[in-house]
């Protein structure tokens, strides 16, 4: 999913206001309770209703957030609210994760395989991308059987493909030339 410039917007808000707070992973936690209830189909037909005043949605949201919100963290969701932009929220999320591996210094990688890997395998891969790129990663993973075989990894721009079908198709180039 692509993070619009205004999710972007509010992470890094919210991400500074963390960092000032000392309190980084407390609102990760809190963004992913916020996600958690304004995500919910109840609360969507809720806060995309115009009959309802807003009033009374605050009051309601009000009503269902987690007890541990800080009053800051409950005023972010009304100030969603207000905005219309509870639809942002897992954008919102991504941005915030984002800003927070940067801070840490960790890389994400997308790592796509041709069959499921076991937990052994992902940590094997794991730690050879952090060698290959000499920082830490948080790795996601997704399974296409097209590539045979091995594995394909994005790390931000930068491409490392170690796939069966990576390796047929720059033999078949290698004949052809």
């Amino acid at each position: 999913m692509a993070t619009s410039g205004v999710a972007r917007r509010y992470a890094r808000a919210i991400f500074d206001l963390a960092r000032e707070e000392g309190d980084l992973d407390g609102w990760l936690q809190a963004l992913q309770g916020i996600r958690d209830i304004l995500g919910s189909p109840e609360f969507r037909i809720l806060l995309d209703n115009p009959g309802i005043a807003f009033t009374r949605k605050i009051e309601i949201v009000r009503e269902s957030l987690p007890t541990y919100l800080s009053e800051t963290q409950r005023n972010f969701v009304f100030v969603l609210i207000e905005n219309r932009r509870t639809g942002l929220i897992d954008q919102i999320l991504d941005a915030y994760q984002t800003l927070l591996n940067e801070a840490r210094g960790i890389v994400p990688a997308r790592v796509t395989t041709a069959v499921p890997l076991t937990p052994a395998e992902t940590e094997q891969v794991k730690q050879r991308l952090e060698r290959i790129v000499g920082r830490q990663v948080a790795m996601a993973t997704e399974v296409d059987p097209s590539i045979i075989g091995g594995f394909v990894a994005r790390i931000g721009d930068r491409l490392i493909d170690a796939s069966v079908a990576g390796r047929l198709a720059a033999l078949r180039a290698s004949l052809l030339a």
